[in-house]
Order: structure tokens, then C-alpha cells, then sequence
């Protein structure tokens, strides 16, 4: 079936054997190297972001296979302010990545939880309401018949922003890149893009300025819109 061909299939490995695994250990390559995505996992106690992780395993780092993948962190919870699941986007691209998985986002009952719903229950499952960003339809039990109505959560329309956070900067990283080719002056648009290194200390703490926040994607716009103009 070509349209099955189609469909890439990412095998998610909890643990750092994706680093350092060898069919044979007098193997030269890691088996893993060269595949189509690498997704190391990142939550604030378990960040396998460090650049040695790649360097000591022969990895280069390339912006089209590195996604982020997320289990536990504050990032995904309900009870903290906006900006933690707002950041993602950027976050993404400070690392130099281009993709996020979340784990299991279309979960509401499983055999940890002590509820299956999150309607009356936030702690379903994974605490927090951690995984709930589709919602089931009633809010008081799962229903006897299939409903298939989609019931997004706020997160998942932060979520969305975040997306577009993510393409203002690949948008004005490619212009500034275009820019450079044909002589243009990007340094303006250059110090607004290098603005989002200040918004993460480290790879496991971010501010929580949301003003400041707001106001880069604004002037990343007006770099985007300068540039373009400039390059036509």
C-alpha cells in the first residue's frame, strides 16, 4: 500500500541504550546512529539533553531529526502558571530540535490511576491531569456507547501558540540565513532571535516572565516582516 508506506514509525526507548548500543561490541558504529529521529527525553530530573550525550557517541546533532520527548514535567501540568506549557515551542528550538512527543496524550485511564475521569478527578492519571489534553465527552463517567466528540483542553490551544512561536523562529532563522547571502544587515533581526537563549537558564530552568515572553514573539514578527520586505 504506498499511502502505508508512507507512515514513519519512531520507536520510543526509555533508557540511553539509543546512545551507546551495539549489535556486537566490536561493532565501530552505534546501532542506532543514523536514524530518522532522536528523541532524548527531557523532564527536569531526567534530562538527557547535556551535549556529551552526543558528542561521546558520534551523534551531530541536526535540527530536522531532533524531536524532544516528554514524560514527567512540569511542563504538562495543570496546576502551574500557563508559561510552563507555553515555552515548548521555543524551548524546542533553543535545543536546536524541531519536533515534540509527548507521552501517551490520549490517555484518561490506566492501570496506576485511581480514577478514569478527569472531569472529577484531575489526578487522572499521571497527577495533575499531566496527560489529559483531550478530554472524554461526559463529565460523569465514560459513556456505555462510543462518542468520538473531541473535547480539547487550554493546554492544547497553548499548545498551539507554542506551535507558532516554534515557526516564527524557524521563519526568521531562514531569513536571517537568506539575508546573510545576499549582503543584507540582519543584525537586528540576529539579536531578537539570540533574545530566546535568555529566556532558559539551563536546560532544566526557564523564566516565568510572560510579558517578556509576549514581547519577543511581537518583535520576532516585526524582524520577520522587516526582512522579508528587505529580501523582495
Amino acid at each position: 500500500d504506498p499511502l502505508t508506506a508512507k507512515i514513519k514509525i519512531i520507536n520510543c526507548i526509555q533508557g540511553l541504550s539509543y546512545f551507546w548500543y551495539k549489535e556486537n561490541k566490536d561493532d565501530p558504529n552505534y546501532a542506532y546512529n543514523g536514524l530518522i529521529t532522536y528523541m532524548p527525553e527531557l523532564d527536569e530530573r531526567y534530562n538527557r539533553w547535556e551535549k556529551y550525550y552526543f558528542t561521546d557517541y558520534d551523534i551531530t546533532p541536526d535540527r530536522e531529526k531532533l524531536w524532544n520527548y516528554a514524560v514527567y514535567s512540569s511542563r504538562i501540568v495543570i496546576d502551574a502558571p500557563g508559561i510552563n506549557n507555553r515555552i515548548i515551542g521555543l524551548d524546542i528550538f533553543n535545543r536546536g530540535g524541531s519536533g515534540y512527543y509527548l507521552w501517551e496524550s490520549l490517555i484518561w485511564n490506566t492501570a496506576r490511576s485511581r480514577s478514569d475521569n478527569p472531569w472529577l478527578d484531575p489526578f487522572t492519571p499521571m497527577g495533575n491531569g499531566g496527560l489529559q489534553y483531550f478530554y472524554p465527552p461526559r463529565k460523569y463517567g465514560i459513556p456505555t456507547e462510543p462518542d468520538y466528540t473531541v473535547t480539547p483542553s487550554f493546554r492544547v490551544l497553548t499548545y498551539r501558540e507554542s506551535a507558532e512561536d516554534y515557526d516564527y523562529a524557524r521563519i526568521l532563522e531562514d531569513l536571517i540565513a537568506a539575508g546573510k547571502k545576499k549582503g543584507i544587515d540582519v543584525s537586528g533581526a540576529e539579536k531578537v532571535i539570540k533574545e530566546i537563549e535568555r529566556f532558559f537558564y539551563s536546560n532544566v530552568n526557564w523564566s516565568q516572565n510572560d510579558a517578556f515572553f509576549l514581547d519577543l514573539r511581537d518583535r520576532m514578527a516585526r524582524a520577520i516582516v522587516n526582512l522579508k520586505t528587505r529580501l523582495n
